[in-house]
Parts: C-alpha cells; sequence; structure tokens
C-alpha cells in the first residue's frame, strides 16, 4: 500500500491557530507514538491533557503517548503558533505499529482561543476546515519515517510528575482519567434516619466540568489606568511587569483551570500568579522560593477575543491577572474555572448541635476530595505529591466519605514497585526519593486499614512480597527488647530520616512499629505464610508491655503536641478515641484542628505553624507570607473521628461484616452520621431521647446504649450478643434510667432499624 504522508495545514490566523481531531480506537493500544511539527511553535493536547508546550523553530517532535490514549473516543488538540517564516503544522500518530491520524482536510481549526477547546466533547461545529499548504517547493513531505521507528528521537512519559509544562510528556495512566461521574443515589431507609439534608448533600456532588464562578474583582497595584467594564476590567498601555494587576477572588478554595476572556488589537503577555491567601496572591515570591512554578505561569497572548484557560491545573482562592508587552488597551472579563475533581459520590456524612464541628468536618471533607487528583496528593497548590503518609490517611479518610478504593490501590501499586532494594519504601511515588523510616510502617499500616474497611484480601495477597520485605527493613531497627531504635540522623535537620527527627527509643516511632506488625502478621495469615505470621505475633507479644510501658511514660500529647506534622497530631487524636477517651479526642480535635479555621479558610492548612492562623482575605504587611499549602489532605482527621469516634461506628471485622455501634455524646444534644460500607450505608441519628440508625442487609451490628443502663441487664440474642441483623424477632426490655428518671428501651434482634430510646415503650425499629 502506497505510503500517506501527513499534510501541512494552517488557518486564517498568520500567527496562531486552533486545530482539533477526533480518532477513535478500537482498543487502547499497547504503544503509540506522536509525532508533530509547527512552525514555530506548539501546545499539544491529547484527551484533554497537556502532552507538551514547546517554543522552538527545529520542534519535530515523537512522543510516546500511549498513557494519553483509551479505547473508543479520542480528541487531539493542538495550539499552533508562529512567530516567523511559515510551514505550518503536520501530525502523525502511529499505534502498535500502524498510522491511524495525519493532518489533512478532515481537521477543524479556529483563528482564536476558545473555553474548553481542547477537551474532547468541544463542540467544534462552527470550526472551519483547515488550508492545505502546498510545500513541493520547501521541501515534502515532512517526513518519511513512521512515528516512533527511531529509538533516539522518542520522548517517554515523565510519570509521577504530571504538572508542569514543558517539553517532555508528564503524566500516570491513573484511574482519575478513567472515572465517569458518579451516579450513586441513597436509600429510602439511610434518608428516612439521615434526614433531607443529607439528601441535598449527596445530590449535590461536584464533578469535573466547567461551570461558571461569581468572582470579587479587584484592581491593585496598577501602575497604568484600569477603568471597569462589564463583569471585568480595561487595562491600558500595560508594559512590562508595570501593567494593572487585577486580583480575582473566588470566594472559596477551588482547584482547576482559571478562565479568562481577553480582548485586544495587539498581542500582549499574560502573567498569572496564584495563592491560597491574599498575602500569597499579592506577593512576588523569590525565584528559589520552595516550588515557584507552582505558582506563576506566563503566555503570550495573541490579538483578537481569546477565551483563554491556565494550562496548569492548580489549587487556589486567589489569582493575580498581570498584563504587560502590550501597545493597546486589554479588556479583562469572563473569569470562570474549569473545576477538577475524582468523580467520587459523597456518601458519608457527619453533622451535629455543635456548630463549630461541623465546619470542622465540611473542611475536612473538602480537603479530601480536592486532594484526590491523578493520585492522592498531599496538597493542590503544592507540593501536590503522592507522599506515603499523606496518602495513607487519606484513604483513610476516603473510607469514611466516599468509600472509593481504586484511587489508593493504585497509589499503592506504584509505591510499591518503587521499593528499594534493602526493603525501605519511598517517602513519595518518583524514583530516587528520600527514605523516611515512619513512612514505611506507614506504607504497611495502609494495607490494614484497607482490610478492615473493605474486606479485600486479594490486594494483600498480591502484595505480601513487598510487604513482607518492608517489615523486616523496619525489624532491622529492633533492639534487643524487641521495640524500634533509631540513630541520629547522620544528615542534617534539612533531610528527614523519620518526620518527627526522633533518635532512639520513641514513643510515636513505636506505636507505628506494633501497628506494622500488626498488618504484616495479617498479611501473612491471609496467605498461608504460618511460620512468618508466627514470628511477627511473637515480636508483637514481646513489644506490647514494652511499648504500653514507653508511652505512659513519653505520652504522646506532651512529647509531639508541638509538631507542625498533622500525622503525628493525628495518632494523638486516635488514641484518645480508641482508648475510650471519647471526651478527650474530641476537645483535642476542636482545639487543634478546629484552631485551623480562625482563619476564614474552608480548607485545612498542612501543619500547625508559629503565627497562625493569620485572616486568609486579609492582607499582612508586617507578615511575609509563608506559602504553605492551605489544603492538605493529611489535616482531614475529622472526616475520620467524627463518625468512628463520636458516632462510634467501628468495624470489628473486615469490610464491615461484623459492626460495633457505640456513640459517645460528649455533650452534643444530637447529631447524625452515615457512614460508607460494602454493603450500603450505615446511618445513625442521635438524640438526648433517642437514637435511631439504619443498618444493611448482610452486616451484623452490635449496639452499645450511651444512655445509663446496665449492660449485664440487657437481653441477649441466641449467639449471647445484644446484635441488631437484618431479618428475625426483635427483642427489647426497658427498666428505669437512674438519672431523670426515664425509662430507657434497649431494642435488640434482627431488624434494619434499630436504636435506644428514653421514652417509656418506644421501641425504635422496623421489623422485617
Amino acid at each position: 500500500m502506497e505510503r500517506r504522508f501527513p499534510e501541512n495545514l494552517w488557518g486564517a490566523n498568520p500567527a496562531e491557530n486552533y486545530f482539533r481531531r477526533k480518532v477513535i480506537l478500537a482498543i487502547r493500544p499497547v504503544q503509540a507514538f506522536l509525532r508533530i511539527f509547527v512552525d514555530t511553535g506548539y501546545e499539544l493536547f491529547v484527551n484533554g491533557r497537556l502532552v507538551a508546550a514547546v517554543d522552538e523553530w527545529a520542534n519535530t517532535r515523537d512522543y510516546a503517548v500511549a498513557v494519553f490514549l483509551r479505547k473508543g473516543d479520542n480528541g487531539i488538540a493542538v495550539r499552533a503558533m508562529n512567530h516567523s517564516g511559515h510551514r505550518g503544522f503536520a501530525l502523525e500518530l502511529v499505534c502498535d505499529g500502524n498510522s491511524v491520524l495525519r493532518t489533512d482536510d478532515t481537521w477543524k481549526t479556529f483563528p482564536e482561543e476558545r473555553w474548553g477547546w481542547m477537551l474532547p466533547d468541544y463542540d467544534d461545529a462552527a470550526w472551519s476546515p483547515p488550508q492545505m499548504l502546498d510545500l513541493r517547493c520547501a521541501g515534502f513531505p515532512q517526513w518519511s519515517t513512521l512515528p516512533g521507528s527511531e529509538p533516539n528521537r522518542i520522548i517517554p512519559v515523565l510519570e509521577g510528575s504530571p504538572f508542569f509544562t514543558g517539553n517532555i510528556p508528564k503524566g500516570i495512566d491513573s484511574p482519575f482519567y478513567a472515572a465517569t461521574a458518579a451516579t450513586w443515589t441513597p436509600a429510602p431507609e439511610v434518608v428516612a434516619v439521615a434526614g433531607e439534608a443529607y439528601h441535598q448533600f449527596t445530590a449535590a456532588t461536584p464533578s469535573a466540568v466547567a461551570y461558571p464562578v461569581e468572582v470579587k474583582l479587584h484592581a491593585v497595584n496598577s501602575g497604568c489606568s484600569t477603568e471597569p467594564i462589564p463583569q471585568g476590567f480595561r487595562v491600558k498601555a500595560p508594559t512590562r511587569y508595570e501593567g494593572a494587576a487585577i486580583m480575582v477572588d473566588f470566594g472559596e478554595e477551588v482547584c482547576g483551570h482559571c478562565r479568562l476572556r481577553l480582548r485586544s488589537e495587539q498581542p500582549f503577555s499574560l502573567r498569572l500568579h496564584y495563592g491560597e491567601t491574599l498575602d500569597e496572591a499579592a506577593a512576588e515570591p523569590s525565584r528559589d522560593a520552595l516550588l515557584h512554578r507552582m505558582l506563576t505561569e506566563e503566555f503570550r497572548i495573541a490579538a483578537g477575543t481569546q477565551e483563554f484557560e491556565s494550562r496548569m491545573r492548580v489549587g487556589l482562592r486567589y489569582v493575580r491577572v498581570e498584563c504587560y508587552d502590550g501597545a493597546a488597551p486589554v479588556e479583562i472579563s469572563g473569569f470562570s474555572l474549569r473545576n477538577i475533581y475524582y468523580p467520587v459520590a459523597n456518601r458519608g456524612y457527619f453533622h451535629s448541635s455543635d456548630e463549630k464541628l461541623n465546619r470542622l468536618w465540611a473542611a475536612s471533607r473538602k480537603t479530601v476530595h480536592l486532594c484526590m487528583q491523578e493520585y492522592y496528593v498531599d496538597a493542590i497548590k503544592r507540593d501536590r505529591f503522592c507522599w506515603v503518609g499523606d496518602t495513607r490517611l487519606e484513604a483513610l479518610f476516603n473510607y469514611a466519605l466516599f468509600a472509593d478504593t481504586a484511587l489508593f490501590e493504585y497509589c499503592w501499586d506504584r509505591i510499591g514497585a518503587m521499593q528499594y532494594p534493602d526493603g525501605a519504601i519511598p517517602s513519595a511515588y518518583g524514583e530516587g526519593l528520600s527514605q523516611l523510616w515512619d513512612y514505611t510502617a506507614d506504607y504497611l499500616i495502609a494495607f490494614a486499614e484497607y482490610y478492615r474497611h473493605t474486606g479485600k484480601a486479594e490486594f494483600l495477597i498480591k502484595h505480601r512480597e513487598p510487604i513482607f520485605r518492608a517489615m523486616d527493613y523496619l525489624l532491622t531497627y529492633g533492639h534487643a527488647d524487641g521495640l524500634p531504635v533509631l540513630p541520629p540522623n547522620p544528615l542534617g535537620k534539612r533531610w528527614m530520616v523519620t518526620l518527627n527527627n526522633n533518635s532512639g527509643t520513641d514513643a510515636y516511632v513505636g506505636l507505628l512499629f506494633e501497628q506494622s506488625l500488626s498488618s504484616a502478621a495479617l498479611t501473612a495469615r491471609l496467605t498461608g505464610d504460618a511460620e512468618r505470621e508466627t514470628r511477627y505475633r511473637d515480636r508483637l507479644t514481646q513489644v506490647a508491655p514494652l511499648l504500653q510501658k514507653l508511652v505512659a511514660d513519653q505520652p504522646l500529647e506532651t512529647t509531639a503536641a508541638n509538631q507542625p506534622h498533622v500525622i503525628i497530631q493525628y495518632e494523638i487524636a486516635r488514641r484518645y478515641f480508641a482508648d475510650g477517651q471519647a471526651q478527650a479526642g474530641l476537645d483535642f480535635l476542636r482545639r487543634r484542628y478546629g484552631a485551623l479555621l480562625d482563619n476564614r479558610s474552608d480548607t485545612l492548612a498542612e501543619g500547625f505553624y508559629d503565627g497562625m492562623p493569620t485572616p486568609i482575605d486579609e492582607t499582612h504587611p508586617q507578615t511575609p507570607p509563608t506559602f504553605i499549602s492551605y489544603c492538605h489532605g493529611w489535616t482531614a482527621a475529622a472526616a475520620a473521628l467524627l463518625p468512628f469516634g463520636v458516632a462510634g461506628i467501628q468495624p470489628t471485622a473486615p469490610g464491615f461484616s461484623r459492626v460495633l455501634i457505640a456513640p459517645s455524646p460528649c455533650g452534643l444534644s444530637e447529631f447524625t452520621a452515615v457512614v460508607p460500607t460494602p454493603y450500603g450505608e450505615i446511618a445513625l441519628h442521635y438524640t438526648d431521647e433517642e437514637i435511631t440508625c439504619f443498618i444493611p442487609v448482610g452486616i451484623h451490628a452490635e449496639l452499645r446504649s450511651p444512655y445509663p443502663v446496665d449492660d449485664h441487664a440487657l437481653p441477649q440474642s441466641a449467639d449471647g450478643e445484644n446484635d441488631i441483623l437484618p431479618g428475625c424477632q426483635i427483642v427489647k426490655r426497658s427498666r428505669k434510667s437512674r438519672r431523670n428518671n426515664h425509662e430507657t428501651t434497649v431494642t435488640v434482634g434482627r431488624f434494619h432499624s434499630a436504636g435506644l430510646s428514653r421514652r417509656s415503650g418506644a421501641a425504635i425499629g422496623e421489623r422485617v
């Protein structure tokens, strides 16, 4: 068959044009290579993802793009720029050795940027066919070999760093790109217990779509005149870094791509500077500031009307818009955001009579959801990294909120594949990263937490080898008495060996060691490795009394209370609830985590730092901005500790097949909690007078009364426990309460909705 070559295309705009083409693939290719050339630069998108941005004359490139493609419809989009000369735009896509797409007259083009033009589902019906350039006099064909046929020319995908623009494709094969919009709806029985507010909450699940945002606009630091126009501003005669700056306030923490409508009769430069606080957005960080490039983007904008969208996805509340290098006024309007969320449904819920707790839970839920991106990122502004300790906590909080497992499984598959030869786990997703002793422990603990909430043994069995190697690595630090002893950090304070930089025998490290041993022993049992299980459990028996004494001598709340790193704070809070000190746990959440809301943020910062909180919507000229993360997933402890600790809904067998419901009201007059499980949602509503709950079919639940009633006086079911299970007769008994002379009705047996009441004779239950 005669070889067909790509044609050279252009459009109506001499300076730049936008091109689109769809291609249908019968299967997802194993290998795919895309070759592109544009005189004199381009931005290349595949299925809405930025593959590369190049501004160089000799720019023919072969990119490995299989990770960006999928079975079925695929969209290829190119912004083609021309600064001098003219040879046009040519592209060819080869999948598994076959050329499946070339530039020709079936492509569509438009001379100006329009919002969403790079997305696969964009409606390009108004776009025109391209011009076909006859380049026989200038050399044709553009190339004769197939893309990918010359290995030394292929630019591979850089995994683990998908956020910056550049010449190298950056992206990962994450479930984020395969997930579809959530269609889940709650069961009517759950809504009946949790109420209409819960029903409305579940219906409000955000999706990854573009939507207009009502923003506050401010003209600031204007070197030239700025005048308002409808829903925007006109900036006159901008010059480099001295033109007017417009501050856009989105009113809340958001994550996505900023959109602006830009109009000018002459080309100009555009600079976007992002911040989660007004101080950050107004300040100019030094070029050696941590991850400075995550805060700023710069572009050259053509004349005409452009519906511009930022190329970098970023977390922000504020964006400072600067125009410069222009000879004509620029009109700026149409401020909006293409919102980026991992498409999960709002399933878990908590609401109480304490409004501060409600704000804390809502901020926790939002923080976790925003941080669910290609992987669990620690934060959406920076680092945007899949740190192991952060991911462990974010996945745990997710189980109480969304019950998603695919994202965690993806993260742990990739993290485990990068295990070091000595068995240590890298501190984050990516090669050549540091080792943190406690993050290797977090890697192991996360498996047990996953199994506890999902009941999926297969995932642990699949990872048995990295689990055992990681546990054996931790055991190399074991002292003769069984507790780990960490040597002093030989690298200095700038290089962490443990997150808290402690050495010797440490209570926090000891608690992580104990949980790691339990997780490794569990994996050994599930895989039938009796020798390993015995070895790990013997060490657990040896460690338990030593650790109990160590924690008594070095209480976490005194030795680690001032640590800014929240993962240690989570362990303090968790232990309060686990040790039956629910009131102390709730007070700790209010005092430490609740304080993070005093800065008027709606998400939670990465730590408890000196000088915090300061209101994020005010400027503080005497206090330079810190550029820390104000939306950091590991700080969302309330998402789990309120439904698990206060509502007391805890799995006592893998996957919630058995559940203990032991509410600890802690002075709350009312609260509602919903916890997702593999069987459906458990719902509980508590008041001072009555508890109502819904238990899905398949769950064996025990309900412990928070009211003053003697447990030994409770009736028992056939197997000797106070059960709530679907399907058999309700057994109940009332007795006088020693407080307030109320009668307490204890309802026990197999049924869907069950509860306790202070009202005489009030059995709360629906027999089935």
